[in-house]
């Protein structure tokens, strides 16, 4: 209920919002939400935003953790998010401190019991409500980018690094237990199409 609180807060402040459901319904790393671009977006055939897609090497010296590209997927509530960005550029246009300042404000207007300071809060939460939802550790580690260091996990792990489906349904699983939590706290829900 904290997560969607929280959620719900942001609802008049895009950037912050935009960075959270990013951080939450994709499990994107905080380096990646600030660095992620509108060149990363994928889209399919009828024009939808339906994938993100993370370079090895992303900027200047910043690399993928794992070191191998990655393809994430884009459920309802980020695509609705992602596609208020106008123009070519940052996904994010606010800096890091800004943002952080705006999530600790929120925190503790909400009075949670923990303050939150970045988007890194929002990345693991989805490991917690898949592992809820009956996903196997497995199935978490590869939509989270967990990377295995032996070499037959490694392997693996590089292959199913580019699998968009398996990380689909846990997203939205993600996603459900999210809008879930926002009906219960009685936040507005924008239609769906």
């Amino acid at each position: 209920v904290e997560v969607a609180a929280i959620v719900d807060s942001l609802e008049g402040h895009r950037e912050a919002r935009r960075a959270v459901l990013l951080a939450l319904l994709t499990g994107m790393r905080p380096r990646e939400v600030r660095s992620a671009s509108t060149a990363w977006l994928w889209r399919d055939e009828t024009g939808a935003i339906a994938e993100i897609q993370i370079p090895a090497e992303f900027t200047a010296g910043e690399r993928q953790k794992t070191g191998v590209s990655n393809r994430l997927p884009v459920v309802g509530m980020l695509r609705e998010a992602l596609d208020e960005v106008v123009g070519e550029g940052p996904l994010i246009r606010v800096g890091e401190n800004a943002l952080r300042s705006v999530l600790r404000r929120r925190s503790k207007r909400l009075r949670l019991e923990v303050e939150c300071s970045g988007t890194e809060t929002f990345r693991h939460t989805p490991a917690t409500w898949a592992k809820d939802a009956g996903f196997t550790d497995d199935e978490i580690d590869v939509a989270l980018s967990h990377f295995p260091h032996h070499s037959t996990a490694a392997r693996y792990y590089t292959r199913q690094a580019q699998a968009v489906e398996p990380k689909r349904r846990i997203f939205e699983a993600v996603e459900a237990r999210l809008l879930d939590a926002l009906k219960r706290i009685g936040a507005q829900e924008k239609p769906r199409e």
